[in-house]
């Protein structure tokens, strides 16, 4: 599990805030590389993986439009209420794609590691759920050190 360990969580929430949410795209994408490389009964997709970077650009590109104020869309009868941006519809695809990524990785993670009926060193799908990558990444490198 050392060569799934990464930097800090804090680190991890700190560059994500830094590139507008595009960092954990490439958590991923590294991730997905080593996770791949380990011998399980299945490979997290590759496909998964790229749909999640390209969406993750274009949420921060969108969101960079949002800031300087070149794209909004107001709902007409709820004006004073919501007001939705292109970026908001992205962000509900990549946290989708990035739940669904962070549970197959759990999965081949508890499998190959063998950590399935190990209460200490198990992820918790409810904690997962919630925080995501950033979850996983506090998991993985506190398995790594009790090993």
């Amino acid at each position: 599990m050392e060569n799934l360990k990464y930097k800090s969580t804090l680190s991890l929430i700190g560059l994500s805030i830094i590139t507008l949410g595009v960092y954990p795209a490439y958590f991923i994408k590294r991730q997905t590389k080593i996770l791949n490389d380990y011998k399980t009964n299945a490979q997290v997709s590759k496909r998964l993986t790229t749909l999640i970077i390209a969406i993750a650009y274009i949420i921060g590109i969108l969101f960079l439009f949002v800031l300087i104020g070149l794209f909004r869309i107001t709902l007409p009868n709820m004006k004073d209420l919501i007001t939705l941006s292109p970026s908001s519809f992205f962000s509900l695809f990549t946290s989708t794609f990035s739940t669904i990524w962070c549970f197959l990785a759990r999965d081949r993670i508890h499998e190959y590691f063998n950590i399935d009926h190990n209460p200490f060193k198990r992820i918790s799908g409810l904690l997962l759920l919630m925080f995501g990558v950033f979850y996983l990444n506090y998991k993985i490198n506190r398995n790594s050190e009790i090993s």
